[in-house]
């Protein structure tokens, strides 16, 4: 259990910017498409209540 929440606050961490720094090139692309997908959710959702 301990590791699953170790793994989730990493990956937190990297989605909100910190510890950038030992990510591979293909992690930081792989980040990258993840905010990107995030960033559509929100902005389908904030259109959404808008039209509501």
């Amino acid at each position: 259990m301990f590791k699953k929440f170790e793994f989730l606050e990493v990956s937190k961490r990297k989605l909100l910017g910190q510890g950038l720094g030992s990510c591979s090139v293909e992690e930081l692309q792989e980040i990258g498409s993840q905010l990107e997908q995030s960033l559509k959710n929100i902005r389908a959702r904030k259109i959404h209540r808008v039209l509501i």
